[in-house]
Parts: structure tokens; sequence; C-alpha cells
């Protein structure tokens, strides 16, 4: 059976999370208003957030810390962002690749 946690406990892990993850860097493929939740969120949290998009005007990337131009669908030119970028963690959220 799960148990609910109250606010403040909910309030607590998470600033014992930020503060874990201080500044660990994210790569988030696409930068679009899809992706604009999970950026946000992982700001919110501490990381330093990279944004990869075909779409240079993606609304996400006046929002993350750096933009990759690249093709979320071009698995070379991720795989070449996820060199240079050197994240500790890489994900998307609502795209389907």
């Amino acid at each position: 059976m799960a148990t609910s946690l109250s606010e403040p406990t909910k309030k607590r892990i998470l600033q014992a999370c930020v503060q874990l993850n201080k500044m660990s860097r994210l790569l988030i493929l696409g930068a679009s208003t899809l992706q604009l939740p999970a950026i946000l969120k992982a700001k919110e949290m501490g990381h330093y957030v990279a944004v990869a998009d075909y779409n240079p005007q993606a609304i996400g990337i006046l929002f993350a810390d750096e933009f990759f131009p690249a093709s979320t669908i071009d698995i070379e030119a991720i795989c070449q962002v996820a060199e240079t970028f050197h994240p500790d963690g890489i994900m998307t959220l609502a795209t389907d690749m």
C-alpha cells in the first residue's frame, strides 16, 4: 500500500535532491513546448541544462543554459552533442523517437 508524503516532507526531499545534484549536467532532447516542463523543472532543481533541437526558434532554448542545433532523430548528431556536452544524464519528454 503506497503512503502519501506530506507537502513539507516532499519539499525537504526535493531540497535534498537539489543539493545532491547541484549543477549536474542534463541534456534534454527537444526544446519545444512539449519539453519545456522538463527544462523548467531541471533548472529549478539546480541542473545545468543543455537542449538539442533542429529548430533554432524553439521556446525551450530561452530557458536552457546551452543549445545544440541538432535533430532529435539524427542519431549521429545527438551522439556528437553528447560527446561535446558530457552530460551526467540524457532525457526527453513527450516525443516519439
